[in-house]
């Protein structure tokens, strides 16, 4: 999983952030982790703020493609209701 050079890895330790996964080490998005990367450390979590985005963005689209516009805005207010 890891690089042969495990640079960086004592780094991402010190800043937490940095080591959520969003940018590797200090690198200020120069180095940025690809999206799949991010699903991984976010699975490797269990189901964090960003997996119940991509429920939630599911839901919408399998309830919305059934609906009018007119009903829209309740429903969504329902799915949000629901994610929580």
């Amino acid at each position: 999983m890891w690089p042969a050079s495990r640079k960086g890895v004592r780094r991402e330790r010190k800043h937490k952030t940095q080591a959520a996964g969003y940018t590797e080490g200090g690198t200020k998005g120069h180095n940025r982790r690809t999206q799949r990367q991010k699903a991984a450390i976010n699975l490797r979590r269990g189901l964090t703020a960003f997996h119940k985005g991509v429920a939630e963005k599911k839901a919408y689209f399998a309830v919305f493609s059934q609906l009018s516009e007119r009903v829209w805005h309740s429903k969504s207010v329902e799915i949000r209701q629901k994610a929580r």
